[in-house]
């Protein structure tokens, strides 16, 4: 029986498997199993959805409060973990949760920032960032497809990297530096709606957390599907909002270059300006599955996972899958 089925004979006794952070434990390695994604062709499929499963919501707001309370009669140290496997290490884990990022609620303490904590102890990656890695290798044939992911400074990058040696990694590093340059750090440069790479030459394209911080989002997209050969597949992540349909613009640019704020400005962590970080300009709703068949893809769709076993708790992980 799965973790998952003995927790849904008793959730309480997912206290015995918290603990205050320490060495993993020694187990054989297991057949790793992947996530289970559930897709959503538009927000009317979502809807419907939510009113099936509405006891399986309860469910997993039971797990995350049992996981609360576990920390709680610990004594409520600084950090603590879970156990679980890890699709990135192909292995038992060991995910490390702690209060950074939380929120205080008054009936239950600090919750977690679930998406960018559960971090496991031996490749690093968040619970963002594992979900992400599954959802680009379930889209792969081989690995030794061409993938080009917008980012390089990431944990998530070197996973992609040590696992798929056809990956490409970059940065945005300015816009008077010319896509496909690579700077003295060894930091490739790519405008995501403007890059060097020739037409139908990669088998992905992945994005995560990043078209929020582009304006143009829609030139984005159609330059993923100038460069994906036929087939090929765009996996991208951003804050969505999965009760509205249209998306949420928060600032824009205007035709001289000046950013004009509709909605407080919202700033996001960014490694390449870590003080100041980078600004928001939009949550995305489900209108995006439009904006993407506008685009040139031919199919579209959220995907979305929630995994006490793999570290996925919190607010389901969602990417958009579109394809060529």
């Amino acid at each position: 029986m799965t973790l998952i089925g003995r927790l849904r004979r008793g959730a309480g006794s997912i206290v015995r498997g918290v603990a205050a952070p320490g060495p993993a434990p020694e187990k054989p390695a297991p057949r790793v199993p992947r996530p289970s994604w559930t897709t959503f062709s538009g927000q009317a499929d979502f809807d419907r959805w939510s009113r099936d499963t509405a006891a399986d919501a309860d469910f997993r707001a039971h797990v995350e409060r049992a996981v609360l309370d576990a920390w709680q009669a610990l004594g409520s140290p600084d950090g603590y973990r879970l156990p679980g496997v890890c699709t990135v290490c192909d292995d038992w884990a060991t995910f490390e949760i702690s209060r950074t990022g939380g929120t205080v609620y008054p009936e239950v303490g600090i919750v977690p920032n679930w998406r960018e904590v559960q971090i496991c102890r031996r490749c690093g990656l968040s619970a963002r960032m594992r979900a992400a890695f599954d959802a680009v290798e379930s889209h792969l044939r081989t690995r030794q497809e061409r993938l080009w992911i917008a980012e390089q400074l990431t944990p998530l990058y070197r996973a992609l990297a040590d696992r798929l040696p056809g990956t490409i990694g970059s940065e945005f590093l300015g816009d008077d530096v010319r896509s496909g340059d690579v700077d003295d750090r060894g930091l490739r440069h790519e405008d995501c709606c403007r890059t060097s790479f020739r037409s139908g030459s990669l088998d992905l394209v992945a994005s995560f957390d990043v078209l929020e911080h582009v304006p143009d989002y829609a030139a984005a997209w159609r330059e993923a599907r100038r460069v994906l050969r036929k087939g090929g597949v765009l996996v991208w992540s951003a804050p969505f909002r999965a009760d509205l349909y249209d998306t949420v613009v928060r600032a824009t640019v205007d035709d001289d270059g000046e950013i004009r704020h509709l909605l407080p400005p919202e700033y996001h962590g960014d490694p390449l300006q870590l003080e100041d970080g980078i600004l928001c300009y939009q949550h995305f709703g489900w209108d995006v599955l439009d904006g993407l068949h506008e685009a040139g893809f031919r199919e579209a769709q959220v995907w979305q996972t929630w995994s006490l076993e793999h570290g996925l708790l919190g607010i389901p992980q969602r990417v958009v899958v579109a394809r060529a």
